[in-house]
Parts: structure tokens; C-alpha cells; sequence
């Protein structure tokens, strides 16, 4: 049985901009805004079927070693 897909660009990106928007916050308090919005849930996170796995990937996102392994747009400087 294979598991859900690596995360994508776009996952990692709403992410990023939730830790820069709420640095405060916890990763449990992120995963829940994201698991409950049902825009990013239904077109970006459909994927990933419970908070717990989110807020995992939200705790390994704020390790700054991970940072330069994920490929994140420039999101301020899009063109």
C-alpha cells in the first residue's frame, strides 16, 4: 500500500506563508487553519487526510536545516 505523495511546491509554499504570517502560532494551530479551510484543503491538501500529518510537516518546515532542501517559489517577487 503506498502512502500519500512527496509534498508539493504549492503545500510547502501555503505553509511558509502561514509560519511568516504567524510566526506565534504553533504547528498544531496551522494545521488546524489549514486542515479546516476548505479552499486549501480541497485544491491543495487533498492529499492529506488528517491534521496530525500536517502538523508534521509544519514542525519539519520550521527546522531551519530544511529550508534550503525545499524548492519554494519566491512568492514576493513573482512575476
Amino acid at each position: 500500500m503506498a502512502g500519500a505523495p512527496e509534498w508539493t511546491s504549492f503545500e510547502n509554499l501555503a505553509i511558509y506563508m502561514f509560519l511568516e504570517k504567524y510566526p506565534h502560532k504553533s504547528s498544531e494551530n496551522i494545521a488546524d487553519e489549514i486542515f479546516n479551510n476548505s479552499f486549501l484543503k480541497n485544491n491543495f491538501f487533498i492529499h492529506r487526510k488528517n491534521v496530525d500529518t500536517i502538523k508534521q510537516h509544519v514542525d519539519l518546515l520550521r527546522k531551519p536545516e530544511y529550508h534550503g532542501r525545499l524548492f519554494i517559489p519566491d512568492y514576493k517577487n513573482l512575476k
